[in-house]
Formats: C-alpha cells, sequence, structure tokens
C-alpha cells in the first residue's frame, strides 16, 4: 500500500493512499522523478517481527 502526503503544515494535512502494482511503483520512485523521504512505524514494525517470530515457533 502506498501513502502519499500531499500537504503538511502544522494546521493541516492531505494524505491520498492507494495500491500499486510493484513495478509502477519502482518506476515513480525512480531518484529522476521524485525525492524519497521513508519513514517507519517502529510500534507496527516491532509487532510484525514478534508475529512472525511466534509463528516460527509454532
Amino acid at each position: 500500500m502506498l501513502d502519499l502526503t500531499i500537504h503538511e503544515d502544522e494546521i493541516s494535512t492531505s494524505k491520498r493512499g492507494g495500491w500499486v502494482n510493484l513495478q509502477c511503483l519502482n518506476a515513480a520512485l525512480h531518484l529522476k522523478h521524485m525525492i524519497q523521504n521513508w519513514q517507519f512505524d517502529d510500534e507496527l514494525l516491532e509487532w510484525v517481527m514478534q508475529k512472525m517470530q511466534q509463528e516460527r515457533g509454532a
């Protein structure tokens, strides 16, 4: 899933989200076309890692 922040300031935020094809995403994220600002949700990442470890142990 793709979540794009179109506008963000102290008062409001405009976002768009959706699903994309991997080849289209890779083409759109090429350095010639846009600035990449990757942000990770540490709590979600930790939850996913714990879930994966539980499934491996089962």
